[in-house]
C-alpha cells in the first residue's frame, strides 16, 4: 500500500542527481584509487601467466 506521499516530485528527483562535471570527478577518483591484488600462495607463476 503507497501513499503519494512517498513519491518524488520532477524537481526532488532532479535535485538528487549529480551533473555531469560531479559524475567526471567522481569517476576521476575511482580510477585514483588503488586496485585489489590477490595473492595465491603454494601455485606456481607458471600456472597463472
Amino acid at each position: 500500500m503507497t501513499s503519494k506521499s512517498s513519491f518524488l516530485t520532477q524537481a526532488q528527483r532532479a535535485h538528487r542527481r549529480l551533473t555531469w562535471v560531479e559524475r567526471w570527478d567522481r569517476d576521476a577518483a575511482t580510477h585514483a584509487v588503488s586496485h585489489w591484488q590477490v595473492s595465491l600462495f603454494g601455485i606456481s607463476s607458471n600456472v597463472l601467466d
